[in-house]
């Protein structure tokens, strides 16, 4: 759709109500600006924070956004309010060595906020009251997750340890020790039936939230693992590492066997391993797609483990790109497989199964056709692959990442300065963008 100019400093996180509506994005200035999610005009914007405003999220009923701040403040907000001129937001915690994590219960009843003294505070949104405040540690709390069914809560934290807590008993059910690095992630499975944890030596362990039991698997990632989840069935657990590997497991056994690896790394002559920046998995949990620091977008066929394709930029090194013929490398500007020239920063599949969007610091955010990407198309030509690509401005290419809303109508891409956002599928421009320096661009001429 377009671009939402206005912001002057950076944007560390964006999210949209559960009705695609609304937007809200929070900036390094304390601000937090809402966007009505189909015009783009700016709503309103809420004030009130002294520091950055690290995170924000809405409640799963849509009624409530919360955001979290480095000086440690967690504030609840009315979106309703937003045309307001002074709306103020509602302080529900105070964390010392800032507010780290936020997560509402299923129901949306009660809000749980993880800060750099240990501590989990719980506020009960509906009766606008403390529900009082958890121990966890002396160390920060990385990471917060309630279960789908909304009976426990799990937090894991920088000494690596992960609790389990009853939040209506207000009490530890236990603590699941033999992480030996900070855990990160933190995700149960859609039956509330297992609780994953990653952490930065790159262990992965899967745990029962009833009997807490569970067990280390030894041979896990030799790197700090950023992402853990679940597969929708629940039927695979994935695991996705700084070490360049995508890990697989059955999350019924216990020892967890791995399944597969997949080595998302690409060793260079004299250079060692290209690193992997980004993952993300189709729908139909049935291809991976990770994004490279060379440049490049692999994907892989989870039925077969092998990599399927390979989306490349200009490179010499690219033989199949027509700008390499005759033994010279030349571009031309008209080549079909034109991939990324900077490193990939994010990717993502649409809903629908049609695109696969990648953005990448260079300054481009590219929608594939996927059905020509993996060669389900009859006669899917390299000039098929790729259906569009949108020039970012100057302003918009410090580590892009690209997210649908969650009806699957919008697709905006986040950076350190700017938040952009198109209609699904038209990728239909309609706003102008006003840079930083006061000028004015009109990304429709960059869109090809």
């Amino acid at each position: 759709v377009g671009s939402l100019t206005g912001q002057s400093s950076p944007v560390y996180s964006v999210a949209f109500s559960p009705d695609g509506l609304l937007l809200a994005s929070a900036s390094g200035d304390g601000s937090i600006k809402l966007w009505h999610g189909e015009t783009l005009e700016k709503e309103g914007v809420f004030g009130g924070h002294k520091d950055s405003v690290s995170a924000v999220t809405f409640s799963p009923d849509g009624s409530i956004l919360a955001s979290a701040c480095h000086d440690g403040t967690v504030k609840i907000w009315d979106p309703a309010q937003r045309r307001q001129q002074r709306a103020h937001g509602k302080t529900v915690a105070k964390h010392d060595g800032g507010a780290h994590s936020l997560a509402f219960s299923p129901d949306s009843s009660l809000l749980a906020s993880g800060g750099g003294d240990g501590t989990i505070s719980l506020w009960m949104v509906k009766e606008m009251d403390d529900r009082g405040q958890l121990k966890a540690s002396t160390s920060r709390v990385l990471s917060l997750t309630f279960s789908p069914d909304g009976v426990v809560l799990a937090s894991g934290s920088s000494d690596g340890t992960v609790r389990v807590w009853s939040h209506r008993a207000m009490k530890e059910l236990g603590t699941l020790t033999g992480h030996r690095g900070s855990v990160n992630s933190v995700a149960f499975a859609s039956n509330s039936a297992a609780l994953v944890s990653g952490d930065s030596h790159g262990e992965v362990m899967v745990w029962e939230p009833k009997t807490l039991e569970g067990m280390r698997e030894e041979s896990g990632h030799s790197g700090s693992i950023f992402f853990a989840g679940f597969s929708p069935d629940n039927e695979m657990l994935y695991t996705l590492s700084e070490d360049g590997t995508v890990k697989m497991w059955d999350p019924e056994l216990l020892p967890m066997r791995e399944m597969a690896t997949l080595n998302l790394s690409v060793k260079r002559r004299g250079e060692g391993s290209v690193g992997v920046l980004c993952a993300a998995l189709s729908h139909n949990d049935s291809y991976l797609a990770a994004g490279t620091k060379d440049g490049k977008v692999r994907i892989f066929n989870l039925n077969t483990m092998g990599e399927k394709t390979v989306l490349w930029g200009h490179s010499k090194d690219n033989v199949d790109c027509t700008c390499y013929a005759n033994g010279a490398y030349a571009e031309n500007s008209s080549c079909p497989v034109k991939g990324h020239r900077g490193q990939v920063d994010s990717v993502i599949f649409s809903a629908d199964g049609l695109a696969l969007i990648s953005a990448s610091s260079d300054g481009s955010v590219k929608v594939w056709n996927l059905n020509s990407v993996l060669g389900l198309e009859a006669g899917a030509a390299e000039d098929k692959k790729l259906r569009m690509t949108v020039t970012m401005s100057k302003f918009d290419r410090s580590r892009p990442v690209v997210v649908f809303s969650r009806d699957g109508q919008q697709l905006s891409c986040a950076s350190l300065e700017t938040v952009r956002v198109w209609d699904w599928p038209s990728m239909k421009e309609r706003e102008m963008v006003r840079a930083r320096d006061g000028s004015y661009l009109d990304p429709r001429s960059d869109t090809r």
